[in-house]
């Protein structure tokens, strides 16, 4: 038995699902109402986080990311810009859309302040490149063959998997709090570094009976007591998305007397439902991002 690139692609994805939504307790619950109304959780987007800077032997910024999804297909298909919150953004999609559409985005770290650039670069400048080198080969035969076995693929997800986590040592906790009040994104990053940032569930493929649409679904969802709330886009149908409150983990930190637990905000699950437009003489679901600028970008990212 073989497995192809979208097949264990498929099979990362579903791990990086099924670690989110036991921590994002939103998630879960809409995959289980989903589940019990007859439908299924299906990813639209997933986000990830990056650091625009030196990474050690870890590519920085969003390369941290789109060097691996080259590897299952993955295009580049559009880049964000949003001065105001010093964050570059990249969207990227495989062909048929099969896959989840993935959003990375970066914060430019030679933009900030002299102090914030030093603490990133003492937390951040020794970090190891996680996979291993059996690793990199078998993601090189899957580019070049197209396939892996069985055995090989099991070997290379177990590999990936630990590339999705925090690569650098736990950040100390008086920089963490020094940082947040500048940034709050890069704490975040500085915390969870290569972790999912959000799923977002695709309303158009969820299959349930009567949840036509985002505005039945987040009606349905409140009823059960989840707390969803539809985020509008002024004038625009053809990307609307919803979103549960921001769930708090408790995070590793390095205190005076060593690693303490304080809770940090992780998380907020999203709901997207994509319209249709005009393309090639007819009608086809909107496939990208309308990031916009300042709030709603932040939000997306």
């Amino acid at each position: 038995m073989k497995l192809n690139a979208e097949q264990v692609a498929s099979q990362l994805f579903d791990y990086l699902w099924n670690e989110y939504s036991e921590r994002v307790s939103h998630a879960s619950i809409y995959s289980r109402l989903v589940q019990q109304n007859g439908g299924k959780f299906v990813a639209d987007h997933v986000v990830f986080r990056t650091l625009n800077t030196h990474t050690g032997e870890q590519p920085g910024g969003i390369e941290a990311i789109s060097h691996l999804l080259s590897y299952f297909g993955y295009r580049f298909s559009e880049k964000y810009v949003c001065k105001d919150k010093m964050i570059t953004a990249s969207g990227f999609d495989c062909p048929g859309n099969r896959l989840p559409r993935i959003l990375v985005s970066q914060l430019e770290v030679n933009h900030l302040p002299g102090w914030v650039q030093h603490h990133i670069n003492n937390v951040v400048i020794e970090t190891a490149y996680t996979l291993s080198d059996t690793g990199i080969e078998l993601l090189n035969i899957l580019k070049t063959n197209g396939v892996l076995p069985f055995e090989a693929a099991r070997f290379l997800l177990s590999d990936l998997r630990g590339y999705f986590c925090r690569p650098w040592e736990i950040p100390a906790q008086p920089v963490i709090e020094q940082i947040n009040e500048f940034s709050p994104y890069c704490v975040w990053v500085l915390l969870y570094g290569n972790s999912v940032s959000r799923f977002s569930a695709n309303i158009n493929l969820q299959g349930v009976s009567g949840w036509a649409n985002i505005d039945k679904t987040v009606e349905a969802l409140q009823a059960e007591g989840a707390p969803f709330q539809k985020h509008a886009i002024a004038g625009e149908t053809k990307f609307v998305q919803a979103f549960a409150p921001p769930v708090k983990l408790k995070t590793e930190v390095l205190g005076d007397d060593g690693i303490e637990m304080p809770l940090f905000e992780y998380s907020k699950f999203g709901l997207t439902e994509r319209g249709f437009i005009d393309k090639n003489e007819g009608k086809t679901l909107f496939d990208g991002f309308l990031l916009g600028e300042g709030t709603h970008f932040y939000e997306m990212v």
